[in-house]
């Protein structure tokens, strides 16, 4: 990548962080599901791909994040929700993960044949 290319880059991601800021000035926080599916089998992994489509934009807007047992699927299957808070405000996500961790009990289950 040419240097121009990469300054360009970070100008640009600067410019998106401003307006992602901008959309959730009067929120605490964001949440969304961490992945877009329910958790794989472990014997149905693929290492090749990963399902990081939910999880990547924190990183590139550098907000803070945190993921909690959310529920199970049909199959018994582990779901994740997502706490996105602004960048350095982890004090914020932790609160809300706490409060929600307080009011659900998913964070408590085990899988059965862990048990």
């Amino acid at each position: 990548m040419l240097a121009k290319d990469y300054l360009l880059a970070l100008r640009e991601r600067e410019s998106i962080k401003r307006e992602f800021e901008s959309a959730l000035e009067q929120c605490d926080a964001l949440l969304t599901p961490t992945t877009k599916t329910v958790a794989p089998r472990v014997d149905r992994i693929d290492q090749s791909t990963t399902a990081a489509g939910f999880t990547r934009p924190a990183n590139l807007l550098d907000c803070c994040a945190l993921s909690l047992p959310s529920g199970l699927s049909s199959e018994a299957l582990p779901t994740s929700l997502q706490i996105v808070c602004r960048g350095y405000d982890e004090a914020s996500a932790l609160r809300i993960g706490w409060a929600y961790e307080q009011a659900t009990e998913w964070h408590r289950n085990m899988p059965k044949d862990l048990q």
